[in-house]
């Protein structure tokens, strides 16, 4: 079972792929982030504030534009996986991704 967290909820995309999560066989819904969502839960879940209480194998980041690079940071310290859904990303963005990321 993979342990998914997103990040980004209760975006859009981010339901969408709660619920696609919730309908998988091998992949787990565990943890959920949002700076402006603290004390509030989505499906049961308690939506996290904090990057450093996200423990998974990999995050679903699908946030705005202006704060998804400070969240790849933040996975990227934490040791996590990430895939990313936030569009309009640039040929820069993924340069600096790659500059903290590696290739």
């Amino acid at each position: 079972m993979i342990r998914v967290a997103i990040s980004g909820i209760p975006g859009r995309l981010a339901t969408a792929t709660a619920a696609g999560i919730a309908a998988s066989d091998d992949l787990d819904l565990v943890a959920l982030y949002n700076p402006n969502r603290g004390g509030e839960a989505f499906n049961g879940i308690p939506i996290s504030v904090n990057h450093d209480e996200i423990k998974c194998d990999v995050v679903f980041e699908s946030t705005e534009p202006t704060v998804v690079m400070g969240n790849l940071r933040a996975w990227r310290k934490a040791g996590l996986h990430v895939v990313v859904g936030t569009s309009g990303f640039t040929r820069e963005r993924f340069d600096e991704v790659r500059s903290f990321w590696g290739e």
